[in-house]
Formats: C-alpha cells, sequence, structure tokens
C-alpha cells in the first residue's frame, strides 16, 4: 500500500481503487440501469438518484477523511449502500421495467452493473487504504 513513485496525485494504491470506485458509482447512475426490448430504461430514473448521491458524498467524504478513521467508515458504508441499491435492483430488474416487462425481455444494463461492482470496489479501497496510514498523536 505504498505510494506509487513518481506519483502525481497523493494517494496510495487501495486510496485510488477507492477514489475510482466513488467515480464509478456516480457515471453508472446514469447509464441505462434495464433493457426493455429497444428501450434502455437510465439509473436516474429511479434508484439511481440515490447512488449518486451516495457515490458524491462517498467521495466527498473519502476526500476529506483519507486521514481520518470514521471519515472513511462513513464513506465505505455509503459504497456498500450504493452496491446494495444495485444488487436490490439487479434482482428486480423487471420491477424497474414496468409494464414493458410482460412484452418484451428485459435485461440488466451496463449502468447497474458498473455501480454494483465500483461500489465493491470502492469500500474495499477504504477498508484497505485506511491501513499503514500514520495516525497524528493528539496532545
Amino acid at each position: 500500500m505504498s505510494r506509487t513513485p513518481g506519483a502525481i496525485l497523493p494517494f496510495t494504491d487501495a486510496q485510488a481503487v477507492a477514489l475510482l470506485g466513488f467515480v464509478g458509482i456516480i457515471v453508472g447512475s446514469f447509464l441505462p440501469w434495464a433493457k426493455v426490448g429497444f428501450l434502455s430504461i437510465e439509473g436516474t430514473a429511479g434508484d439511481g438518484q440515490i447512488t449518486l448521491a451516495l457515490g458524491a458524498a462517498g467521495a466527498f467524504f473519502f476526500l476529506i477523511g483519507r486521514s481520518n478513521g470514521w471519515l472513511l467508515v462513513v464513506a465505505m458504508a455509503m459504497a456498500v449502500t450504493a452496491a446494495g441499491i444495485g444488487a436490490y435492483d439487479a434482482s428486480n430488474v423487471a420491477e424497474l421495467a414496468g409494464e414493458g416487462a410482460s412484452l418484451f425481455p428485459v435485461r440488466v444494463g451496463v449502468g447497474l452493473w458498473i455501480v454494483i461492482i465500483s461500489g465493491i470496489l470502492a469500500a474495499l479501497g477504504c477498508l484497505l487504504g485506511d491501513f499503514g496510514q500514520p495516525r497524528r498523536r493528539r496532545r
């Protein structure tokens, strides 16, 4: 969990994974979450608004709390929640599609997979990024 020599940003490898995970949650929230026939249902038409807020807030808490353990726990909880919402919606994708689900086959969209995988990566990055960091002593 060391810094890469010559790195531009002051992140460890695990912290970079966490940050990319939060960016993935945000991007995945805008992408299609379900495909019904030839139509796509965007994530922001439903729970994608929640995962978008969780991704943005998680990235904020991660960036301001990289050296503060409890803020990393908050960011990690937001990542796990976003992945959980994605997993729940993936298991209920026919309900997301609404009435069109009975006429056409329903498939999970790429945005939903990105939110789930990115949420897991962000949570692992927060967990692993906290180890090996020097703690400031209080006086």
